[in-house]
């Protein structure tokens, strides 16, 4: 049988949409499975053997966790903390990236190229620099070390989680903007800064979304930088930090699902606009 040209392009297309499918599957077989057996684990409260199915069924675990959340104000904390961040980063992400991109000034490029240097660096080859540098060296009088503001500074001084991603994205975004809108509102009176605030940023939606979720939810899972710091010294402490060290009352799946659950209700409430920003052409 010989098939027409109109044919073999049907049959192609009907072949990939069958192996798009299938990658489909696998891929969420192989995400969401493994939650799917430590949450099963975790409401399990028998020793009998089970398969997918647990035999007995106790949430006595999670109950006391959440109490311990919210009687130590450890989420209270943990969000505010990750909030924090995700503003700071975004509004310094920004303001970096408009510059890069529509001010045009001698040795940028050089300036550039300093911002992504510490990509290429061993993030945990640092810590012995900053902790050097953060003893000896207080900033204004504000010692680093035992205090919660200090992941806050570094985050406005651009020394924040990945910071360099989020300033070339921000460029890019910037890069794209109608041109004819900057000029016009510079004609109509607009300092650099008014033109930033009231035309700019606004248009940078694209931008603002992913780096705002994306700290959050890396701010929101980070244990080190906090353990580094030494929140706990300065009687603020996170479920990050509380989980590492083994504080919290559960086992381990049980602890890992409890953590995961409010960054779960935060990103199905902003999924939609998460998605639409990152697959705006005009970003990617």
């Amino acid at each position: 049988m010989i098939l027409t040209k109109v044919q073999k392009t049907k049959l192609i297309i009907k072949i990939c949409q069958i192996f798009r499918v299938i990658l489909l599957i696998l891929l969420c077989f192989i995400i969401l499975l493994p939650i799917y057996k430590m949450f099963v684990d975790s409401i399990n409260n028998s020793k009998e053997q089970y398969f997918f199915i647990p035999v007995k069924i106790s949430f006595n675990a999670y109950k006391r966790i959440f109490r311990r959340y919210f009687s130590d104000h450890l989420l209270g904390n943990t969000l505010i903390f990750s909030l924090t961040c995700a503003i700071i980063q975004t509004i310094v992400c920004a303001i970096t990236g408009y510059s890069f991109s529509q001010l045009k000034f001698k040795g940028y490029k050089i300036i550039m190229i300093l911002y992504f240097l510490p990509l290429m660096i061993i993030k945990e080859s640092m810590y012995s620099t900053y902790k050097a540098l953060y003893n000896y060296y207080p900033f204004f009088g504000i010692k680093f070390f035992h205090n919660k503001w200090s992941i806050f500074i570094m985050y406005l001084f651009g020394a924040g989680i990945k910071t360099p991603i989020f300033i070339y994205l921000f460029k890019i975004v910037f890069d794209k903007l109608d041109y004819e809108l900057i000029e016009q509102s510079r004609v109509d009176g607009c300092s650099v800064v008014r033109t930033f605030l009231k035309v700019a940023f606004p248009l940078a939606k694209e931008a603002i979304v992913p780096t705002l979720f994306l700290t959050f939810i890396w701010e929101y899972n980070d244990y080190y930088y906090p353990q580094f710091f030494g929140f706990a010294y300065d009687n603020f402490n996170v479920i990050s930090l509380e989980f590492a060290n083994g504080r919290m009352p559960g086992a381990l799946n049980n602890n890992a699902l409890a953590m995961l659950l409010p960054a779960l209700i935060i990103y199905i409430i902003i999924e939609k606009t998460l998605f639409n920003s990152i697959s705006k052409d005009v970003t990617y």
